[in-house]
């Protein structure tokens, strides 16, 4: 049975995967990611995922996602990033970091 409510937290979920990408990118450019690392790089990356992680688990705090609300939201951010241009592989980590962190783990 269709319900609304649910229709509803997947639209907010959806929204805020996207704000999480695009505030990582403003905080970690593609261009950095690109880049060879250096110290400075790997510590803006460090901040950058931290920041994202901690919106996360705030976002989860205010709603129960459960394990769908969980997915949907790494699989919205994995394919911001994608679309964003960042490389696959680091992709994979970012969001398997962020599935971690909102699950608590």
């Amino acid at each position: 049975m269709f319900n609304p409510l649910n229709w509803l937290q997947g639209k907010r979920i959806d929204a805020f995967s996207r704000e999480l990408a695009q505030e990582f990118s403003s905080r970690y450019s593609l261009e950095m990611a690109t880049e060879s690392p250096d110290k400075k790089s790997e510590k803006k990356l460090g901040r950058a995922l931290n920041y994202v992680y901690r919106q996360a688990r705030e976002f989860r705090q205010d709603r129960r996602l459960g394990v769908y609300g969980t997915a949907r939201l790494g699989n919205g951010f994995k394919w911001e990033l994608r679309e964003m241009g960042y490389r696959h592989d680091f992709i994979e980590e970012a969001t398997k970091g962020l599935i971690l962190s909102v699950r608590g783990k």
